[in-house]
């Protein structure tokens, strides 16, 4: 091989590509074709233009030259030049006029960088290949500055783009002379690729920014040429490149919202003007950029290695555009179809069908009627998104946000884990339920980090004027509480969530049913679960992914003290926004919210109950897992551990210490707060409990102590509920454990522990979800070897601080079990309201010590529980209303008794 001056160059390797004058290259292709530039000689050192068009670019070259007022001799053209010829480059600094225009804007739109550094070390040890769907010049430009700021490998080649107009004038003088000399010598400059240009530069490890083409038909036109093709030089380049080539997918949105929302004008604006409009219009709040992971160029085409080189560009173009879009739908979610499409395609449903058909036979009535009322129910359901609310939704949101909480806290890992998750199927997000604020923070946090907004499945309650109709613009769709005796109804909502899956649409929904009024996890409903696995089982999809999310509050908004002393819940109501003001007025310190790891779901066989049951026990350790301890949860927990009306300062500071160290054992996720200085941050805590005069600190005599304040307990109690699960196993065995201590038993044989513990784990089968990853055995002899490390087995008084996590809900167990004794038919809310009144009577004889213990919720767990156990029998007659009545088995009521009062 020889360059253009007639030396020969040595190849030390058959496939070495020969860059010379920086700017052109000899490669040796496959086909053993040499592409180069007509040699020069002595003799012939100017082009012979052919055409008006070549020689007015000849006089054009002349005139550049003669300006430079340099000879034009061959020396003086052949010398080397750094100089971009096509300038397509990257560059490293732009002109004035550049950086007075788009640098203050560019620092505002919103940048995905979680694969920032992945990027960086794939550019360490290899080449980089930028690949992005077809963009514009500002885009482009934009990426330039990006790479800058993030130190990342500048691209020396981009296909179809240049930024001539921002390069400093001395650059640009340099391509201008450079050009003109190029032309004067050998005629217009050749393709960049087909030439060789860009296939050298990336074999010597320079990095390219590659476009492509995203139409559907660009690979079947007949003009499609694999020697212009980029990746056809990729992939050359990749055959004799001795470093790994790597490929960084790039996005560019102009808004997060998804094809198919309601358009503006400027669509029809030509697409320069459109993007600059957009440009100005979304920088700030919906231009979103992201920088994909890396992928190794040859793991990519492994599947295809052995085709020809222009049917691997193909297959490569289609595997990256998919990977592309896929990306695109986790920021702006699937192509958003009008709601009267999603009702018709929902009772077009082939089950909906024959669920209708079925009941029209059953109620003898005409199959039309049944469709409307069908009908009737989907509109009832159905959501209406529109963007115009969901911004506005979220600009209020982030308003409330920095008015009245100290900040969001949320888990970078699990956030990018959803994001993959949502590249790969559908995703429904489950949450805790603990506030209103739960979906609305949700929802803002996700489009504040480029996540498509869910369907929200909500209460029908909530559909009230006219908050329903901004919750259903803003992508929530309303069920009613209870589908019993409706099979048409249950149907039909079971069809819509199969649309809901078929388009791909994000969904989430309160695997709970309803929010916690105790402050623990409630027991799941499987209802949604059920419906959307027998959705999967009917052809939706074939996979989708459930994402638990765990959502804590150093405090929530709301005051559920009434209903956990028996009231009744209030209907929402449109009376009740004019009460919101007050919410303003306080401060509620930070959320935290952190997305568990994602459960794949698809139809594995076996029947649906046994699929739902071990993900509704999935999702709920998760979601427990992920669940945030708060200084508030430890204060609360520390301080309603003593059985009496006051806690010395010392003691509960000593609780809570036993309590942080149990829990850092346990792998527990801390506040911030917590985990900077514990000390300091409980300290802060007391004196906002102070100040909210749930304590009252007493400094006349020694020791200090704190006075729990009777009207304070249940709404601490919440807070000590928050992290209940991570102890309620470990409080079940200090009770059994001090039971026998009672007896003169320092340690019974680990078969009446078992049998202890099993008693526990039954009665409070409603209240905690007690940790199945271990045997029974195996796990008692992993909490008790803690005890033993820690010095608590030893200590009677650490014994009783751990016993009493859970003694408020012996005692209520111990309530509801006197209470039911001998009713005789018996309403429910009536049996409740004799539930209260006998605890409050046991609270004054000083039978139990709890006044957390006289709690409507944990009463209506242990109902259920009694009735599950046959101790209690109930019927429910043709309105619903549901009577209780004793079972006269009294060998089983003494033996509960007995072993309570043990306990207890």
């Amino acid at each position: 091989i020889q360059n253009q001056r007639g030396e020969q160059l040595t190849a030390t390797h058959a496939h070495t590509t020969v860059a010379f004058n920086n700017s052109y290259a000899l490669r040796l292709q496959r086909s053993t074709k040499v592409l180069y530039l007509p040699p020069m000689s002595q003799d012939n050192l100017t082009y012979k233009p052919h055409g008006i068009k070549e020689r007015f670019h000849m006089v054009a070259a002349a005139f550049v030259l003669w300006f430079e007022k340099k000879e034009t001799k061959e020396q003086d053209y052949l010398n080397e030049t750094d100089a971009d010829i096509y300038a397509g480059g990257m560059t490293h600094k732009f002109n004035w006029l550049h950086g007075l225009i788009y640098p203050r804007f560019f620092e505002k739109i919103h940048v995905e960088l979680e694969n920032i550094e992945q990027a960086r070390e794939a550019a360490k040890a290899g080449t980089i290949i930028y690949v992005t769907k077809d963009i514009g010049q500002l885009e482009y430009n934009f990426f330039n500055y990006l790479f800058l700021n993030e130190q990342l490998p500048l691209a020396k080649f981009v296909n179809e783009l240049s930024l001539w107009q921002w390069l400093p004038f001395r650059q640009l003088k340099e391509i201008a002379i450079e050009r003109a000399r190029r032309f004067r010598a050998y005629g217009r400059l050749p393709h960049p690729i087909s030439s060789g240009y860009a296939g050298a530069m990336i074999e010597t490890g320079d990095t390219a920014f590659i476009q492509l083409k995203s139409t559907a038909i660009y690979n079947d036109l007949y003009w499609y040429m694999p020697k212009e093709d980029p990746l056809v030089a990729v992939l050359s380049a990749c055959e004799r490149s001795l470093k790994p080539i790597h490929i960084i997918p790039l996005h560019f949105l102009w808004d997060k919202r998804p094809e198919g929302h309601a358009g503006s004008i400027i669509s029809i604006l030509p697409n320069f003007l459109r993007k600059n409009i957009m440009f100005w219009r979304n920088y700030k709040n919906r231009a979103v950029v992201k920088i994909g992971a890396p992928v190794d160029l040859s793991q990519l085409i492994e599947a295809y290695k052995n085709k020809e080189i222009s049917e691997r560009a193909r297959d490569l173009r289609a595997s990256l555009l998919d990977q592309l879009q896929q990306e695109k739908k986790v920021i702006t979610g699937p192509a958003l179809k009008p709601r009267n499409w999603v009702i018709e395609q929902t009772l077009e449903d082939e089950a909906l069908q024959k669920v209708i058909y079925d009941v029209s036979l059953e109620k003898k009535s005409e199959v039309e009627d049944v469709k409307s009322l069908a009908r009737k129910y989907i509109n009832e359901t159905a959501s209406d998104i529109n963007y115009s609310y969901i911004e506005i939704g979220c600009r209020i949101m982030k308003w409330v946000i920095k008015n009245i909480y100290d900040g969001i806290t949320i888990n970078a890992e699990g956030l990018s884990s959803l994001k993959k998750a949502s590249s790969r199927a559908p995703v429904i997000l489950v949450p805790n339920h603990r506030s209103h604020m739960d979906y609305l923070l949700l929802s803002t946090v996700l489009y504040e980090n480029s996540v498509s907004i869910p369907h929200v499945a909500a209460g029908l309650n909530l559909a009230f004027w006219p908050m329903g109709h901004i919750f259903r613009r803003c992508g929530a769709f309303f069920i009613r509480r209870t589908f019993a005796g409706n099979p048409l109804y249950r149907a039909v909502v079971k069809a819509y969530l199969k649309t809901l899956l078929r388009e791909g649409y994000c969904q989430e929904f309160f695997v709970e049913g309803g929010r916690s009024r105790t402050g623990k996890l409630l027991r799941p409903k499987k209802g949604m679960l059920t419906m959307i696995s027998e959705g999967i089982r009917e052809g939706a999809v074939k996979e989708a992914i459930y994402v638990p999310v765990a959502i804590t509050y150093d405090k929530v908004i709301e005051e559920y003290k009434q209903e956990i002393e028996g009231e009744n819940k209030k209907k929402e109501r449109t009376r009740d926004l004019l009460h919101l003001g007050k919410y303003l007025k306080k401060r509620y310190g930070r959320i935290y919210i952190r997305f568990g790891e994602p459960l794949s779901y698809s139809d594995v066989g076996g029947t649906i109950d046994e699929s739902v049951t071990k993900l509704a026990n999935q999702l709920m350790v998760t979601i427990n897992r992920e669940l945030v301890v708060t200084p508030a949860a430890i204060i609360a927990s520390s301080v309603l551990i003593s059985p009496k009306r006051g806690i010395s300062h010392e003691e509960l500071l000593n609780n809570a210490h036993e309590l942080i160290d149990f829990l850092k054992w346990k792998g527990a996720n801390f506040s911030a707060s917590l985990d900077t200085s514990a000390q300091a941050a409980l300290e802060e805590t007391l004196q906002q409990m102070e100040s909210s005069r749930q304590l009252e600190l007493h400094r006349e005599f020694e020791p200090a102590c704190y006075e729990i304040k009777e009207s304070a307990r249940l709404s601490m109690d919440y807070y000590k509920n928050n992290i209940i699960h991570f102890m309620a196993s470990a409080s079940c065995l200090a009770n059994i454990l001090l039971s026998y201590n009672r007896k003169g038993i320092a340690m019974p044989p680990m078969d009446e522990l078992k049998d202890n513990y099993l008693f526990c784990k039954s009665i409070f089968a409603n209240e905690f979800a007690f940790s199945t990853r271990l045997d029974i055995e195996s796990h008692i002899q992993r909490t008790l070897s803690y005890f033993q490390q820690s010095g608590v087995l030893g200590s009677f008084a650490r014994l009783e601080t751990f016993k009493g996590i859970t003694a408020s809900f012996f005692e209520a167990y111990m309530v509801a079990l006197l209470a039911v004794q001998n009713i005789d038919g018996l309403e429910e809310k009536d049996l409740f309201k004799r539930m209260m009144k006998y605890g409050r009577h046991m609270l004054l004889l000083g039978k139990i010590s709890k006044y957390e213990a006289i709690s409507a919720q944990i009463f209506k767990n242990a109902l259920q529980n009694y009735t599950k156990m046959g101790l209690i029998s109930s019927e429910t007659d043709e309105k619903g209303k549901k009577t209780y009545s004793w079972a006269n088995k009294t060998d089983l009521f003494q033996n509960l008794k007995l072993k309570l009062e043990e306990l207890a």
